[in-house]
């Protein structure tokens, strides 16, 4: 996946055609935290009643004493599904899934563009991005609205001690 001037190009995965899509940021909804920032987009056309998306961009961490490598961690609380891809930078999408399975994907240059699939009621994901920070892409079907998705704090009981434990070593490890 990645996108070009305001044309997302979304790579073969999982049996599905390759596509372009016709895309606009919304400027006024661009969200800046620690470390990182949203841009929200919107397709154009026909597809435009079934998805939209945003692009994450976390800056490379600068101390291990500011340690904004990450964006938040979320539960996904609506059945929609997520398409993902890293495509600039490297960094690791850590999740567990609704039965409590923790899933770890490392993403690096050569795999830029890579999809990630996933998405239904309880999941709970992040990415965390490695020292050259990251760029990724998310779209999401059916739109996204403010009750998709809740941010978690950090070491949440709800969520695994496994989950947590893998957390706070990927981000340690992309520290040192």
């Amino acid at each position: 996946m990645e996108i070009r001037e305001n044309t997302l190009h979304i790579n073969q995965h999982k049996g599905k055609a390759a596509s372009s899509e016709t895309i606009q940021f919304q400027k006024t909804s661009i969200r800046e935290r620690s470390g990182w920032a949203t841009e929200p987009f919107t397709f154009l056309g026909e597809k435009a009643q079934r998805a939209d998306g945003c692009r994450f961009t976390i800056k490379p961490p600068e101390t291990p004493e500011s340690p904004y490598n990450s964006i938040w961690v979320v539960r996904c609380l609506q059945d929609v599904s997520f398409q993902e891809a890293l495509t600039k930078g490297s960094g690791y999408w850590l999740a567990q899934s609704p039965k409590g399975e923790v899933i770890v994907i490392e993403s690096n240059p050569d795999e830029q563009g890579a999809v990630i699939e996933w998405g239904g009621k309880g999941w709970v994901n992040t990415w965390i991005a490695k020292d050259l920070g990251a760029e990724i892409i998310d779209i999401t079907e059916p739109p996204y609205t403010f009750n998709t998705e809740q941010e978690l704090p950090i070491d949440d009981p709800s969520v695994s001690s496994a989950f947590w434990s893998e957390y706070h070593k990927l981000k340690r490890d992309t520290l040192l």
